[in-house]
């Protein structure tokens, strides 16, 4: 509420709302919005949301609203929820597509939110708003700034290579490998998981060829690494316990070099604590 009204105070022409958890009963749920996006679907939040891919839409498809146009931002197997939703609706129903732009946010699965980002744009203009080319190239690029977006494929050395991403769910954890085995670098993960995710999931694509440094956080809803040492030990994953992450990190790039990749991830929380120590020591 208090930000509907500080977006109504400052007279803002657009409001990008993120629904914070599902859709349908989301307390975002209450606008009525010029255009609904669905970004993709994956395994998140299950307790709420269900445990299968089509209940988890059927949750999503709860933001699509009468007459008001819907973008999907990936088509999946389970895409039809979304399609019954919107012609039960008379809702127009977009796919994202192509777009020649480059996002100062890394890692190649942001191709996915920049496409789905212009083709929103296209589909606003349609709208009468008038969105640029130009301000779409000078948003795309200076979004870190503009927002204080981090710990996206956020590199913060490079010898030894040492990268941040917010991954937390098996949909974000695929990424996240495929991009990993791409190098031909030692592998060093530094990762944490709340209590309230799917980390059985994520421990089965886990490479056994990486090295992993469990770690807990000062935010209470990180798991203690002694919890979850057992669960390594099942999947054979290698592995030492910190209590926190920077503890890990500090420890680790004392010995790595330029033959090392460190990947720190598995949650905001464990991501801030690295983010937070190092603004603190600069």
């Amino acid at each position: 509420v208090m930000a509907f009204k500080y977006f109504e105070c400052n007279n803002v022409d657009l409001a990008i709302i993120e629904v914070g958890l599902g859709g349908r009963l989301d307390s975002t749920n209450v606008i009525t919005p010029v255009l609904s996006i669905i970004t993709n679907i994956s395994f998140d939040h299950q307790d709420l949301l269900g445990d299968s891919l089509t209940l988890i839409a059927k949750e999503k498809a709860g933001i699509i609203k009468k007459e008001t146009p819907i973008l999907i931002g990936k088509k999946s197997p389970h895409t039809h929820v979304f399609e019954e939703k919107a012609q039960n609706l008379q809702a127009p129903i977009f796919y994202s597509k192509q777009a020649p732009y480059k996002s100062d946010l890394k890692g190649d699965y942001q191709v996915n939110n920049i496409n789905t980002s212009a083709t929103a744009i296209k589909i606003l203009n349609n709208l009468d708003y008038k969105i640029s080319k130009n301000h779409i190239i000078n948003g795309l690029n200076h979004i870190i700034k503009n927002t204080g977006l981090r710990g996206r494929w956020e590199v913060i050395s490079k010898e030894p290579l040492v990268i941040c991403d917010v991954a937390h769910n098996i949909g974000a954890f695929n990424y996240i490998v495929s991009e990993l085995n791409i190098s031909k670098l030692n592998k060093h993960i530094i990762l944490g998981f709340s209590r309230d995710k799917d980390f059985k999931s994520i421990l089965k694509i886990l490479p056994k060829d990486y090295q992993y440094y469990i770690c807990g956080s000062l935010n209470e809803r990180i798991i203690n690494p002694n919890e979850l040492s057992s669960y390594f030990d099942n999947y054979n994953l290698s592995y030492k316990i910190f209590d926190l992450s920077y503890n890990a990190y500090t420890d680790l790039v004392s010995k790595s070099n330029k033959n090392d990749l460190i990947m720190i991830t598995g949650s905001t929380f464990i991501v801030s604590d690295i983010l937070k120590y190092l603004d603190n020591i600069e």
